[in-house]
Parts: C-alpha cells; structure tokens; sequence
C-alpha cells in the first residue's frame, strides 16, 4: 500500500507544485483508543490527504508527537521539492517544536497559537517589553493586533 501512494504522490504532486503549496496538518483523536495525524493539500476548500500515521490516543508509547510529525515531513518533502509552501495548523501545531520542524524543511507557516502562550511586544523603539498572555494583545472578538512580537520565551522566536 505504501510503495502505491507513494507513486501515486510521485505523479500527482508536480501538477500542484506549479502554484504555491498550502499544507493542512491536522490530529484527529478516534475515541479514546488512537488519534491520526495528517498532512494534506488545500485545493478549493477541500484538504486532499497526502500523508498521515495512526498514533495511540491515552496509553503510553516509546515515540514522541513531534518524531511522528517529522517523519510525515521527511515523506512529503521529497513531492514539495523547491515548491513555495505553507504549513497551516489548529493551536495543537502553535508550538516552538513545529515551527522548527517547518524551519528544518524550508517551508513558511500559519498556526492559531493559545491565548496562554506568552509574548514580549516590541516597542516603536525596537526594545521587548514584559512578558504577557497572547490573549492581552487581543481582547475582544474582532479586535486585532498588528506588531512586532517575541514569542515563547523558553526558545522564543521573533514574528509579525
């Protein structure tokens, strides 16, 4: 089974890649026994499944979330080649491991980050200021925020 998606990707992703790639990773828990991860194209509001791994749900195991998620990319990134491409995710992806993942492989990303996670603002004279919830710089429905931001003061990153 997987020799044949792997030729079917081999002949079907040249045609997407003539246009920039948008990437739909997504954990889906199946009762309390599995989750499945997956990765899939965003083509006219639908998500075509391209990669994916059934994981347990609540028990134990020796593998961890983010090698899982790396081996999904080290599958795909052979079929985005040199193909511009965004990673877009759910806030179970809003973390600094996935943004180093995406990093690793080149590939721009979008995720919905918790309102818990914890920023630094830049100020009009480039200067971070204290550390607060993301859920401070918006506080209302269809309010917005447009700035500089240091993100995750553990292994932060700078973003706007």
């Amino acid at each position: 089974m997987e020799q044949t998606w792997e030729e079917l990707l081999t002949q079907v992703m040249p045609f997407f890649r003539k246009e920039p790639l948008r990437i739909i990773s997504d954990v889906t828990p199946y009762e309390e026994h599995a989750q499945i991860i997956s990765v899939g194209l965003l083509q006219h509001s639908r998500v075509l499944p391209l990669e994916w791994k059934v994981i347990p749900g609540q028990q134990k195991w020796d593998r961890g979330f983010w090698e899982c998620i790396d081996e999904l990319f080290k599958c795909l990134a052979p079929h985005i080649g040199r193909a511009h491409c965004t990673m877009i995710g759910d806030s179970a992806f809003g973390c600094f491991p996935m943004v180093q993942l995406c990093q690793q492989y080149h590939w721009q990303y979008l995720f919905r980050i918790a309102g818990h996670h914890t920023c630094q603002r830049r100020s009009s004279q480039g200067e971070f200021g204290a550390s607060r919830a993301v859920s401070m710089l918006v506080r209302e429905p269809g309010k917005r925020f447009h700035g500089s931001v240091r993100l995750w003061q553990d292994a932060s990153i700078e973003t706007e």
